[in-house]
C-alpha cells in the first residue's frame, strides 16, 4: 500500500557546523517546498538526549509535533523539508513515521571542530556526580535545547571524555554522532539516504539531492552560486589547528582518523598547519578586503564630492 508521505518529506542531518543551514536557505528558494530549519529545538534535542542516554521514553510528543507540522506544510506546498542536526538520532523513527529520505551532511572534521569551537561548545566542566548515569540538565546554559544538544559519554569513556581538552570532546562529538548516523542507515533501505561531503556540493550536485527527492528544481545557477557567496560569520576571527595545543591534536587525531580517512578528509594535524599557513598567504584576511574595499568606496566619494563642489 502506498505510504501516505510517500516522496514528501525529507531531512538533512549531520553534526552540525556541515552546511544543513545553507541547504534550508536553498530549499526556501523553491516555491513547493516548505523548508525550515531546526523547527522545533526543545522537542528534538530532549528526544536526542533521550536517545543517546537510551532512556525508556515514548516518542509519541516528539513525533506527532513533527506530523503537525508536516501536514500543515504539504497542504500549502508538495513537499516538506527540514534541516537539523538535533534529529540525526532519531532517523529509524522519522523514516517508520514519514517513509522521510534523509541527506547527511558530512564535514572536514577540523573546519567542524574550529566553528564549535567559536560557538564555545564544551567550555565549561560537565556538572555530575556518578558518571554511570546520563548527565543532567547544565546549569549556565542560555538555552535549554543546548544542554539536551551537547552529549556527553557514561561510564568508562566519561573518565577518558573528561579528561579531553575542548577540541578532543567536539572531536569525540563529530566521531560518535557520524558513526550514530550510519549505524541507523544500515538499518534503512539504501534508497532513502544520500551521503554527500559538502566541499562537493554544487549546483549540479544541488540537482542531484532534488532528483532524488522527487523534486523538479527551479532554483537557478546563478542564485545558488549568489547563496555560497555568502557566507555567514566571514568577519570573525576564525580559529585555527594552529592555535590547538599538542595534547588537543593528538586528542582530534586519536578521534577522527578512521571516519576521515573513509571520507576522504585530512586529519593530520601538522599537514592541516602547514595547509592553512599556504593559505594565510596567498589570501589575506577577510577583514582586510573588506577594509580596502571600504577605503576605495571612501575615496571615490571623495573625489566626487570635490568633482561637484568644483563645477
Amino acid at each position: 500500500m502506498k505510504h501516505p508521505y510517500l516522496n514528501q518529506v525529507s531531512f538533512a542531518v549531520g553534526t552540525g557546523r556541515c552546511g544543513t543551514k545553507f541547504l534550508y536557505q536553498l530549499f526556501q528558494k523553491e516555491a513547493n517546498v516548505a523548508s525550515h530549519h531546526e523547527r522545533h529545538p526543545l522537542s528534538d534535542t530532549f528526544e536526542r538526549y533521550c536517545h543517546w542516554n537510551q532512556l525508556p521514553v515514548d516518542s509519541a510528543g516528539f513525533l506527532t509535533q513533527k506530523e503537525e507540522g508536516i501536514k500543515q506544510d504539504l497542504s500549502q506546498h508538495t513537499h516538506s523539508f527540514e534541516a537539523s542536526a538535533y534529529l540525526s538520532l532519531s532517523l529509524i523513527s522519522l523514516y517508520q513515521k514519514f517513509d522521510a529520505k534523509f541527506i547527511f551532511l558530512v564535514r572536514s572534521p577540523h573546519k567542524v571542530v574550529n566553528s564549535y569551537l567559536q560557538k564555545q561548545w564544551y567550555e565549561h566542566s560537565v556538572c555530575r556526580r556518578d558518571k554511570n548515569l546520563a548527565a543532567g540538565f547544565q546549569p549556565g546554559t542560555r538555552e535549554p535545547h543546548h544542554s539536551f544538544s551537547r552529549l556527553v559519554p557514561r561510564g568508562e569513556e566519561a573518565e577518558k571524555w573528561t579528561s579531553y581538552t575542548q577540541v578532543g570532546k567536539i572531536a569525540w562529538f563529530w566521531r560518535v554522532v557520524n558513526e550514530s548516523i550510519l549505524q541507523q542507515f544500515a538499518k534503512l533501505p539504501e534508497e532513502q539516504y544520500r551521503i554527500i561531503r559538502i566541499e562537493d556540493f554544487d549546483f549540479r550536485k544541488y540537482q542531484e539531492v532534488c532528483h532524488f527527492l522527487a523534486y523538479s528544481p527551479t532554483l537557478s545557477a546563478k542564485d545558488f552560486e549568489n547563496l555560497t557567496s555568502t557566507k555567514p560569520n566571514r568577519l570573525y576571527s576564525r580559529r585555527t589547528v594552529a592555535d590547538w595545543s599538542e595534547k588537543a591534536c593528538q586528542e582530534f587525531e586519536n578521534e577522527v582518523a578512521s571516519l576521515s580517512e573513509r571520507w576522504n578528509y585530512p586529519w593530520q594535524t601538522a599537514q592541516l598547519i602547514t595547509k592553512e599557513a599556504s593559505r594565510e598567504v596567498k589570501q589575506p584576511p577577510v577583514w582586510k578586503v573588506k577594509y580596502q574595499q571600504l577605503r576605495k568606496e571612501l575615496q571615490l566619494r571623495k573625489k566626487l564630492i570635490q568633482f561637484l563642489e568644483r563645477h
